[in-house]
């Protein structure tokens, strides 16, 4: 399952890379708790769908077969 990787990670670095301009002036003003709350909850929102890729994954790429927009490469 390599893909999932690429889509983990994919997704890790461009959810993380905005939090560094924006959690420590959200922090400073609603609290670091806080922040840290509404962080996880969105990283938990974001990754939810992932849940079914994982799990029927398998048989939704069976059953949309083989791609063909690339066939030509």
């Amino acid at each position: 399952m390599p893909e999932i990787g690429a889509v983990l990670n994919f997704g890790r670095s461009v959810f993380s890379f905005p939090i560094g301009f924006y959690a420590v002036p959200l922090g400073a003003k609603i609290g670091f708790q806080n922040a840290w709350i509404i962080w996880a909850m969105l990283d938990v929102l974001f990754f939810l769908p992932l849940i079914p890729l994982v799990w029927k994954g398998e048989k939704w790429r069976a059953a949309l077969g083989t791609p063909t927009f690339h066939s030509d490469l």
